[in-house]
């Protein structure tokens, strides 16, 4: 059954910040990638091959944390400066689990933490 609130969802490849909208915004979560820029560096030293399939487990984990997040939404927003949220967004609309779920896809420049909750308001409230 889903509920009735909107989230929004401001991420790049290393972390995303939960945004619930009910009557304002409001940053409710932070989930962090298992990949981060100095495991990067520590992989690049082991070989490339490496880094490569490093990362993709890493990113698949962190994709499954962000829609274990929506799936109780009707309406999700998903920004930010990176292609993060357009793979997502591709992970998404090939679950069965998300049919139903409207999806918004915005591109910002990266963005404080006061910075997001505005935008999140401006978007939802429009809508």
């Amino acid at each position: 059954m889903k509920m009735n609130k909107k989230i929004a969802v401001y991420m790049d490849h290393f972390a995303a910040n939960i945004l619930e909208y009910t009557d304002a915004a409001k940053i409710v979560k932070i989930i962090k990638s298992g990949f981060n820029k100095d495991q990067k560096e520590k992989i690049l030293q082991s070989g490339e091959s490496l880094l490569y399939h490093k990362e993709q487990n890493l990113q698949k984990e962190f994709y499954a944390k962000l829609r274990a997040e929506l799936l109780n939404y009707e309406s999700v927003l998903l920004f930010g400066a990176t292609n993060a949220k357009t793979e997502l967004l591709n992970i998404l609309q090939i679950d069965a689990k998300f049919l139903n779920v409207e999806f918004t896809l915005k591109n910002t420049d990266k963005l404080t933490d006061k910075e997001q909750v505005n935008f999140v308001n401006d978007c939802f409230y429009i809508s």
